[in-house]
């Protein structure tokens, strides 16, 4: 488990604080860094999950997708349809064959719907990010944002996870 982290723009005082709490943010890899090597990594699944995205979140979202390897299963999950900053990369989306699927499920019993809130991004099934961080400009350049990069045991629970929530999932025609 590496602790990953997204601070806010300079001048801060929390990072200032941190800088000295923690000897410089000895051990912490910044959300981008790890994202990206993530992306670069994937052999054989890339997927990221998250419920906000902006016109950087897309942009985010599509350079992720396109610094996996050819061959790899991309999918983003998200909820309420395309969101609206996605629509102008659909020529994107379609060349990199990256299947956007929807999870927000009626329910049958009352007016609310199954959702999530959850921040994810998985590399095959045995390395996750699992964090706050939305995919929008705010998350990456002006909040404090933390996560975790897992690997391993508890990385194959959370791809079980995503599996599921892929299986419930509704496939966005791009």
């Amino acid at each position: 488990v590496q602790a990953v982290i997204s601070m806010p723009a300079a001048p801060s005082r929390l990072v200032d604080t941190l800088k000295q709490s923690l000897q410089g943010v000895w051990g912490l890899e910044t959300t981008e860094a790890v994202l990206g090597h993530m992306a670069a990594a994937a052999r054989s699944r890339f997927t990221v999950m998250t419920p906000f995205v902006d016109a950087d979140g897309a942009h985010r979202v599509i350079e992720l997708f396109a610094a996996t390897k050819l061959g790899v299963r991309r999918e983003l999950i998200v909820r309420d349809g395309l969101p609206a900053p996605l629509v102008a990369y659909a020529d994107e989306i379609r060349r990199l064959d990256l299947s956007v699927l929807d999870f927000r499920i009626p329910r049958a019993d009352r007016a609310e719907t199954e959702t999530f809130h959850a921040k994810v991004v998985r590399v095959d099934d045995s390395e996750c990010y699992v964090g706050s961080s939305n995919m929008t400009r705010w998350s990456f350049s002006y909040s404090l944002e933390l996560g975790m990069h897992v690997r391993g045991a508890a990385a194959s629970t959370v791809s079980r996870v995503i599996d599921a929530v892929l299986a419930v999932s509704t496939r966005v025609v791009v």
